[in-house]
């Protein structure tokens, strides 16, 4: 053969093999599938098999052929082929179509090649074998070539058999083979059939934990109930008359001790019996790898694939499963007595989230209540920070994270007496020292290899989240909050001290909590106001203590903080905390054995898992859907879909400054009644706001109503930098403040709204399909400042809501805006607005005046001559009534408000109003009010003396 052929046909033979190993995984089956009723999870090995055996199920039925050194010679297997995967497959494939075919010749180094381990296949037999395999690998049935009839008749086929095959043995006993002396040169090989690996993921070959090789491990689900409707067990309240707490007998109750190593000794609050177990129940994972620990913990969990479902993580849904099962207590609380809302009409929801990081607590809570509420956050700032970015199911923008002595700039450390000292006062002042709502907390830390002793290190973490919650929740508000095991007199004396301060104490296992851990939740409900003080500064000199003894030099540390003897003569709170820890105790060890059963026999699997979920998320009012990835909002996008909801054509009215307030408005007398009329002083410059919100964080762009070229620009560009929930639009100014730091004057930015037409996708203009009048959007827009604004983040422009005035006093209003307090020089003078609701109480220069009309034609509001009461007149049919129209017929629609408004600019003088002739006309309104009530009066008395 030329050189050029010989290249030419290495060229072919390598091409054919790269498409071969390419395909190799095709063709792998896992040893797990060869053994009849084991599913260990192990290590695929892989195995080549003919052609016929490729797409042949398994049958139980079958014995399992484990692998044998003569495996390799029954399936005539070359050792010294250069290309020994592909020479197995195409071999056995060869073999396998000659049997099929019924040959009744073969050759003589057909034979040898069976017994031979030197023998070398030839040219042709390669070529052959590897064209009818590649032609099988590629989905077409392979090429029928006629044999070659060399008068030697074919091997026959042996039967499928779990031992050697009859041919194999035959020739190997022919070589001298015993099958009672082992094989190789020196008879000291193996004499058994080597059995099948049972490698689990990453262990070492051949390597085993005694704990967990039972693979035949099995487990009763019948009895294994998984429910989904939970039961609420409150501590019931003592019939023993509890002493008044006094704080300076409660500082003797402190009690020091050596530092505690081990909680095996702990039995004062549970079965001993029940302790051992859960502990040895634990240890016997502390070999097994943490990968094969997790996978047997989700397929043994019948609630495990509840998982996150629309939120950041499981914390969520976690707070979703708890919030339902204690009747919605933490997303509409109750007063003690459960008569009304513990919310105010005029304040949002207040909630504070701590040791929470990344905030699937507070995802869940503003993803139920929405702007409406207001939280705090407090943890440690790293990796354990919250990732309001990934907040997608509410709008993170009133989320306000904080971190101590040092605002954002604070390290979170809730052991730390001045952080907590520190959010107690940025609460006080954002809620007016009313406190929050509810507390929650979910602190927990890494305790790997020191499982058994997690209650013992987080000892002080219960203490500071009991104090901050204490330190800044409201009378009547409730707390929740992560426990572990509650063995230690520490701990129980914790909860004690809980148990006096608030109405009512649960201690409850949610289900979404995996039941093999000891985590369990306090719930409080109903914060006594009256006990709060003493038991928090008890907490805080413990806390300082505690600071004092946790470094590791100290070899003491605080035993308990609750004498044993008071804890016992309440019966009622010590029977109740024994027989939560002997309960969660029991149903602990039984699922420690299951997720040992699932570790054992890889099979084993929780098949209800789908079911509960479905039940579960249901029961919570959780939408039974993935996490979506967020979308990339852009700001035309959102324009364009909330200018649609407002109507064909009310784009070029928003986008423009209502009617300017002229001289001819007065002449032509377009103002009728006073009293249809809201003000709102001008002070910066006009804007409508547009916010993208997710995808653009802090994406706020801003259209300048004033400017002819009606484009949207980032408000950022202007120094003007805020955060709004996505597809917010809002009517505004952009004011320049001036104050007073103490040293000098200084200038601020800050946004002040008019009015509002969305706010988180909020149509803030309709209400359950009924218009809201302008009144009511302000009071809307007074809640939204209060959940808007960070006072810690510096780097934002504060968000300050435009007061609003009524027409008929607007010359008593212009008279206070006057620097002199007087209107004689009023034309001359400027006029300044000073903000009294803001601490430092800026002032700002008043450029103009906004006239809005809030009443619908043919509704006009008019004042009673003989009741001196406002009343609504029809001017249509000529009817009145006391009261608004029960059908909202008086509101006007944001089209006609706007056409019906004016825009006063003081600076303007394009026929512009002078704002003595203002007054004036506002004044000779209200005398013709007047003069008409005194006429009414006279009428009356004279009517009465006759």
């Amino acid at each position: 053969m030329s050189m050029s052929k010989k290249r030419k046909a290495n060229e072919d033979n390598e091409q054919v093999s790269s498409k071969t190993h390419s395909k190799k995984n095709r063709l792998s089956i896992d040893n797990n599938q060869s053994t009849i009723g084991s599913s260990d999870s192990a290590i695929t090995q892989t195995h080549y098999a003919p052609y016929a055996l490729l797409n042949k199920p398994l049958s139980s039925s079958e014995p399992s052929h484990l692998w044998s050194p003569l495996d390799s010679l029954n399936s005539s297997f070359s050792s010294t082929s250069s290309h020994s995967d592909y020479d197995l497959m195409s071999s056995l494939y060869g073999s396998e179509l000659r049997t099929n075919s019924n040959l009744k010749t073969t050759t003589t180094d057909d034979l040898s090649m069976i017994y031979n381990p030197n023998h070398q296949l030839d040219k042709q037999e390669i070529c052959d074998a590897k064209r009818a395999l590649s032609a099988q690998l590629n989905g077409t049935p392979p090429s029928k070539k006629k044999p070659k009839n060399d008068g030697i008749s074919a091997l026959p086929t042996p039967p499928p058999s779990s031992d050697f095959s009859s041919a194999a043995t035959k020739m190997m006993e022919r070589m001298g083979y015993d099958k009672n002396i082992g094989l190789g040169l020196n008879a000291k090989g193996p004499t058994k059939l080597i059995e099948e690996s049972k490698q689990k993921g990453r262990r070492g070959l051949g390597f085993t934990y005694k704990e967990f090789n039972d693979v035949t491990a099995e487990w009763n689900f019948d009895n294994d109930p998984a429910p989904v409707e939970e039961e609420i067990h409150w501590c019931p309240s003592s019939d023993h008359i509890e002493a008044p707490l006094n704080l300076d007998e409660m500082r003797e109750w402190i009690k020091l001790g050596p530092k505690k190593k081990v909680i095996d000794d702990e039995i004062e609050f549970c079965d001993e019996d029940i302790l051992k177990d859960m502990l040895s129940g634990k240890t016997v994972f502390d070999e097994l790898p943490q990968k094969e620990m997790e996978e047997a913990r989700a397929r043994s969990n019948v609630y495990e694939i509840i998982g996150q479902s629309i939120f950041l993580n499981r914390a969520a849904v976690k707070m979703a499963n708890i919030d339902c099962v204690f009747e919605r207590m933490f997303t509409d609380p109750k007063t003690p007595n459960n008569q009304r809302s513990l919310v105010q009409p005029d304040e949002p929801f207040y909630f504070a989230d701590i040791c929470a990081g990344p905030g699937g607590f507070s995802e869940y809570i503003l993803w139920k209540k929405q702007w409406h509420a207001k939280g705090f956050g407090f943890t440690l700032k790293g990796k354990s920070d919250f990732t309001l970015h990934k907040f997608l199911a509410g709008p993170p923008e009133t989320f306000d994270p904080y971190y101590g002595v040092k605002d954002i700039d604070g390290d979170g450390d809730i052991f730390k007496s001045e952080n907590i000292d520190a959010l107690q006062n940025y609460v006080n002042k954002c809620t007016k020292y009313s406190g929050v709502h509810i507390v929650m907390a979910d602190g927990g830390f890494s305790v790997e290899g020191q499982e058994n002793i997690q209650e013992i290190l987080s000892k002080q973490l219960y203490l500071c989240q009991f104090l901050t919650a204490l330190s800044i929740l409201r009378p009547g508000g409730h707390f929740v909050c992560k426990l572990f095991d509650l063995f230690t007199p520490f701990s129980v004396g914790l909860v004690y001290l809980m148990y006096r301060t608030f109405n009512q104490i649960s201690i409850h296992k949610p289900v979404t909590s995996r039941p093999a851990n000891s985590e369990r939740y306090i719930i409080c409900k109903s914060l006594r106001g009256d006990i709060r003080d003493i038991v928090r500064t008890y907490m805080y000199e413990i806390n300082g203590l505690q600071n004092k003894y946790r470094v590791d030099n100290e070899p003491n540390d605080i035993e308990s903080i609750v004498p044993m003897n008071i804890l016992k003569e309440n019966e009622g709170f010590y029977e109740y905390i024994r027989n939560s820890n002997n309960q969660l105790g029991e149903s602990q060890i039984k699922n420690l054995k299951k997720i040992r059963a699932f570790v054992s026999n890889a099979s084993l699997k929780d098949y209800r898992q789908n079911e509960i979920r479905t039940q579960c998320l249901q029961l919570w009012d959780i939408p039974n859907e993935p996490r979506q990835k967020p979308k990339r909002l852009m700001y035309n996008d959102i324009q364009n879909e909330l200018f649609y909801q407002l109507g064909n054509g009310i784009e070029n009215i928003l986008c423009n400054i209502p009617n300017f307030f002229k001289n001819s408005v007065l002449e032509q007398h377009q103002i009728h009644s006073l009293f249809d009329y809201r003000c709102t002083l001008s002070l910066g410059e006009p804007v409508l706001l547009l916010s993208c919100g997710v995808g653009l964080r802090s994406s706020v762009f801003a259209l300048e109503l004033k400017n002819k070229d009606k484009r949207w620009t980032l408000l950022e560009r202007s120094s003007f930098k805020i955060e709004l929930p996505p597809r917010t639009l809002l009517l505004a100014e952009r004011v320049q403040e001036q104050f007073n730091d103490g040293r000098t004057n200084r200038k601020r930015s800050a946004i002040y709204i008019i009015d509002a037409y969305f706010i988180a996708n909020e149509n803030i203009l309709f209400q359950n399909g009924r218009p809201i009048v302008f009144m009511d959007r302000y009071r809307s827009l007074k809640l939204f400042e209060k959940t808007i604004n960070k006072p810690a983040r510096l780097d934002l422009t504060p968000i300050r809501i435009h007061e609003q005035l009524r027409l008929e006093q607007m010359d008593v209003q212009f008279e206070k805006l006057c620097t002199s307090g007087s209107l004689n020089q009023i034309d001359s003078e400027r006029l300044w607005f000073t903000n009294h609701e803001i601490e430092s109480k800026p002032s700002v220069e008043v450029r103009g005046l906004w006239i809005f009309k809030f009443v619908q034609h043919p509704w006009t509001i008019l004042l009673s001559k003989s009741h001196q009461s406002k009343y609504f007149h029809n001017q249509i049919n000529r009817t009145s009534i006391p009261a608004a129209p029960s059908d909202s017929s008086h509101v006007a629609s944001l089209r006609s408000m706007l056409e019906n408004s004016f825009y006063w600019d003081f600076n303007s003088r394009d026929d512009s109003v002078q704002k003595s002739t203002f007054i004036s006309f506002i004044q000779e309104k209200n005398h013709n009010i007047q003069s008409q009530q005194r006429v009414t009066h006279q009428r009356t008395a004279n009517n009465s003396n006759n």
